[in-house]
């Protein structure tokens, strides 16, 4: 037996597919200050937070890259700890803070004037770049 595809089952599902293609909306925020650095993401669906935090002391590597986001690109940094990586962005609330004071709490990490055209350039390449490694 066929099941006849109506009108309105065919349109059910299209919503229902593209219901399902949509990313969750979440607002994002980076704090740090001189003993550490937190990162927290709220998900407006469920108000659901993620919390990740970590001491300067902590950080072994941080790498600067790019998400391409389809139509654009996001800059992004990977900090890398014992317990894992905690990824930040520039779409992320205090990015611009985290950059100014970076060198403060991580001494010989590159500037952002060393680093910022080789992530950046050429658009839509990951351009993954080693910021600070601790020896």
């Amino acid at each position: 037996m066929k099941t006849r595809l109506t009108k309105s089952n065919w349109l059910t599902r299209l919503t229902e597919y593209f219901r399902s293609l949509r990313t969750r909306s979440w607002h994002g925020a980076i704090l740090c200050d001189p003993s550490g650095m937190t990162r927290i993401v709220t998900y407006e669906d469920d108000g659901s937070i993620i919390r990740n935090t970590f001491k300067w002391n902590e950080v072994v590597s941080v790498f600067a890259f790019k998400r391409d986001i389809y139509s654009y690109d996001l800059i992004r940094f990977a900090f890398e700890t014992a317990e894992g990586c905690v990824e930040v962005g520039e779409d992320m609330e205090g990015w611009r803070t985290l950059i100014d004071t970076l060198p403060d709490y991580l001494p010989g990490i590159l500037a952002e004037r060393d680093w910022f055209e080789k992530v950046a350039l050429p658009p839509f390449a990951t351009n993954w770049t080693t910021l600070f490694t601790r020896r």
